[in-house]
């Protein structure tokens, strides 16, 4: 729980780096359908997270070089075929969202470790 608190801090802290939140910015692309991915695994389903993982490799292409790593984990996690090998994916697409968010120096703030 702890590092899925840390992941969402994160993507607040990717939109407060990037400035003020807007239509059409290229990281909340990203929001919605990484937490529709996470819900739908807390279920233990996999349904709608092949069309979501397509939505963030979409979303990480208009990021640019530095979305590089969350698109190709979102690609990853679009091409699982069982609920384990999608909650691995879901931990390298998480990993990728940390590495992005340090690469730009996002303030996760202080109590996040």
């Amino acid at each position: 729980m702890r590092y899925v608190s840390r992941v969402f801090l994160v993507f607040i802290a990717i939109i407060t780096a990037a400035g003020a939140a807007r239509a059409g910015d290229p990281v909340l692309a990203l929001l919605d359908p990484y937490f529709r991915i996470q819900t739908q695994l807390t279920s233990d389903s996999t349904e709608g997270i092949k069309s979501d993982a397509e939505l963030i490799a979409k979303g990480a292409h208009e990021l640019g070089d530095a979305g590089k790593g969350i698109a190709t984990a979102a690609d990853t996690l679009g091409t699982t075929s069982s609920l384990p090998e999608a909650r691995e994916a879901f931990s390298k697409l998480s990993d990728a969202v940390i590495a992005y968010a340090d690469g730009v120096k996002a303030n996760t703030g202080g109590d996040v470790n």
